[in-house]
């Protein structure tokens, strides 16, 4: 994701709320060390470089404050990112899921932008791994794991290209 952010040209509250919505879903089944990962990696592309996390995850996160911040292109970064901080421990728990859920439901994003997001994230992650793994067999497994079909698998592990 390194850069992923720095294209966006987020306002500093759009980058905070971005922030809090992402600490807001990696606690809702307990933060972990991955997912705190994730968190930092934005902040250090964003704005928010010198950011305390835990005094940023104190003020909460409101979908509909948020959803009035985060438009556009920021938008869909948040909800792709979301869906990569929820993988990030290995998988997406239901409570992860409902959180996604409830936020899209509050910020109004239809079920094909929805997905949509679910999509690139997952391919997004299969690309990442196929940059360090040469086992295609293995990550093409982890892909229809992650509910990818074999085009989107395809895509992936040819670098998004």
């Amino acid at each position: 994701m390194d850069g992923h952010f720095e294209e966006l040209n987020m306002s500093e509250m759009q980058t905070e709320w971005f922030c809090r919505g992402l600490i807001d879903l990696a606690n809702a089944d307990g933060m972990h060390e991955t997912e705190l990962e994730v968190i930092e990696e934005f902040c250090r592309s964003s704005q928010l470089k010198n950011v305390d996390i835990e005094a940023l995850g104190k003020m909460g996160f409101d979908p509909t404050q948020a959803a009035a911040e985060l438009t556009g292109e920021a938008r869909d970064a948040f909800f792709t990112t979301c869906f990569i901080l929820a993988y990030a421990d290995g998988q997406m728990s239901d409570i992860e899921s409902d959180r996604l859920s409830a936020y899209a439901s509050a910020f109004g994003y239809d079920g094909a932008k929805f997905e949509g997001a679910h999509v690139h994230a997952r391919v997004f992650l299969i690309s990442s791994i196929a940059a360090e793994i040469k086992n295609h067999t293995l990550l093409a497994e982890i892909g229809r794991s992650f509910g990818l079909n074999d085009e989107q698998i395809q895509f992936a592990l040819s670098g998004g290209k």
